[in-house]
């Protein structure tokens, strides 16, 4: 990344896919909170020494090398991100000051932090959804690359199913659409309709 592409970043501001971190003299533990959530999202810019309104403060050139030792040490501690995940700080003059940032990309796999807590990011930052299970399970599917309605189950057959929970299904899909097809359809005729 060049200065050019760093300046354009920054001044776009704050998002889904970039967070400002101050962290003049130390690290954040916030940043790791927004390494998981980065991770368990589209992956993003998470940039030390700028503030959250765009200003280039800098990083104290004499902690930054601490700083980037502590971050490489927790990102790869399973303890504080889980799985781990091999990151290390870039770093960047701009306008004489120093910054520090890395490209931490969208994983594959449901990263938690202190081995308990899972993040997703949102344009208002990182958000816990460690007990909200509806996200929960949609990060999953995402994450396997399938939504529920694309799940083939192959192995089901009619008695799998609950006739009543059928019937109730077709009874509500007939209230939203009263031309509904559904309400005549037994419940084998419902399960092979496309």
């Amino acid at each position: 990344m060049d200065i050019r592409q760093m300046k354009e970043i920054i001044q776009a501001g704050e998002g889904v896919t970039t967070e400002f971190k101050e962290a003049t003299n130390e690290l954040s533990m916030s940043a790791l909170e927004t390494i998981v959530a980065f991770l368990n999202q589209r992956g993003g810019y998470c940039i030390f020494g700028v503030s959250d309104n765009k200003e280039i403060i800098g990083v104290n050139e004499e902690a930054a090398p601490k700083i980037k030792d502590d971050f490489t040490v927790l990102v790869n501690n399973p303890q504080k991100i889980n799985p781990p995940i091999p990151l290390l700080l870039e770093d960047m003059y701009i306008d004489g000051k120093l910054i520090l940032y890395v490209n931490v990309p969208e994983s594959s796999t449901i990263h938690k932090y202190n081995n308990s807590i899972i993040y997703l990011r949102s344009t208002s930052g990182d958000v816990d959804i460690t007990k909200n299970s509806s996200a929960y399970e949609t990060l999953i599917l995402r994450k396997r690359g399938k939504r529920d309605e694309d799940l083939v189950y192959k192995d089901l057959t009619l008695a799998d199913f609950d006739d009543e929970t059928i019937k109730k299904a077709c009874k509500l899909a007939s209230l939203e659409d009263k031309n509904s097809d559904w309400k005549n359809l037994s419940s084998e005729e419902l399960l092979k309709s496309p």
